[in-house]
């Protein structure tokens, strides 16, 4: 779609250009009646009314087309206020408004019955408070109900995590995402995003070799991640560590140096993108290989987040060069390292 100017300066102030676009590009190719379904907590309308208006206003500008859930005992009140504002909301889908799905009385789980996966797969809940937090109080970006943690959520937030695996159980694949009003547009818009993500947790194939590999599948999972076949006499020999998610819809391949361990592709079907998988490979990369460094080309949408996850980078006219866990006497052999080697992929 044609942005306005008012409309990119805004989006500029909350994350890169070439995150949100991204986003937008997959929200508006959304398969599904709803590219998302607005969860607002019981206290979320009540007292932070202004804010998810302008969130929701801003949604039909950018003509994403999004529904609200009510639910629960408060769902009556929430009703009434929301009556309203017919500008704004519909309580019958009507077009160019904010459609509303009324489920009084009803624990989220079940008002979610014939919506998922039918009308959206995606469900950020909105609260006050924001995403989830640790025991420590710190943030956590990521939260597993199928898999260990490396950290432990604090008290409160502890249901929400109870009501997720509900949900997962009950609708497999949804993507779920807490953050407050405030929040909400970043964590919608930005590879970092502002809040929390919950998910089952993936099953990582590890494998030590190309034969133990079904190359096919993988060749199949590079050229819809990168967009490009590779090239037909590319070989994955020097890889010595495959980490790939069970149904080959994303991959990490490291190859051994003398000082680290060279990330030579790191990929996510477009289809699992915005699905946290590349938080799990990253993860399971980074336990067993402390020391890392990786190229991206310099127009990577996802530069941002490898800038998040990395120790340092240079940025350069073709490739970008990344490292953490690396010693600084070795950066500058890196550096040329990785810019000398040829691509693996058909350009152009």
């Amino acid at each position: 779609m044609l942005l306005s100017r008012t409309l990119r300066l805004f989006l500029d102030s909350i994350g890169r250009r070439d995150e949100y676009e991204y986003y937008l590009d997959k929200f508006h190719r959304h398969e599904v009646p709803y590219f998302a379904l607005i969860c607002p907590g019981p206290q979320t309308i009540e007292q932070a009314e202004d804010l998810l208006f302008f969130d929701l206003q801003l949604l039909l500008k950018l003509e994403l087309k999004a529904a609200l859930l009510l639910w629960g005992e408060h769902a009556s009140a929430a009703r009434a206020k929301l009556a309203g504002h017919p500008d704004l909301f519909s309580f019958d889908d009507t077009a160019g408004r904010i459609h509303v799905i009324d489920r009084p009385g009803q624990a989220i789980v079940d008002a979610l019955d014939g919506l998922i996966p039918g009308s959206t797969r995606r469900l950020h809940l909105l609260r006050i408070a924001g995403g989830l937090r640790d025991a420590s109080d710190s943030p956590v970006n990521f939260h597993y109900t199928h898999r260990t943690n490396d950290h432990t959520l604090c008290e409160p937030d502890q249901a929400f995590s109870e009501t997720a695996v509900a949900i997962l159980d009950r609708f497999p694949g949804t993507h779920i995402s807490i953050s407050s009003p405030l929040a909400l547009l970043e964590e919608m818009f930005t590879v970092k995003g502002h809040g929390s993500n919950i998910r089952r947790g993936s099953r990582m194939l590890v494998q030590a070799a190309a034969t133990e590999v079904d190359l096919v599948r993988l060749a199949d999972l590079f050229a819809d991640g990168f967009g490009k076949p590779m090239k037909p006499d590319t070989s994955l020999d020097a890889v010595t560590c495959f980490y790939i998610e069970e149904d080959y819809r994303g991959a990490a391949l490291l190859e051994p140096h003398p000082a680290g361990s060279y990330l030579s592709k790191f990929v996510v079907s477009r289809q699992a993108r915005g699905e946290g998988l590349a938080q799990e490979l990253w993860e399971e990369a980074c336990r067993q290989h402390p020391a890392l460094f990786w190229r991206s080309r310099h127009d990577n949408p996802i530069n941002a987040w490898y800038e998040k996850n990395a120790d340092g980078w240079q940025r350069g006219p073709e490739w970008n060069v990344f490292w953490r866990g690396i010693e600084p006497a070795h950066v500058s052999g890196l550096i040329d390292y990785c810019r000398s080697r040829p691509s693996d992929f058909v350009e152009g």
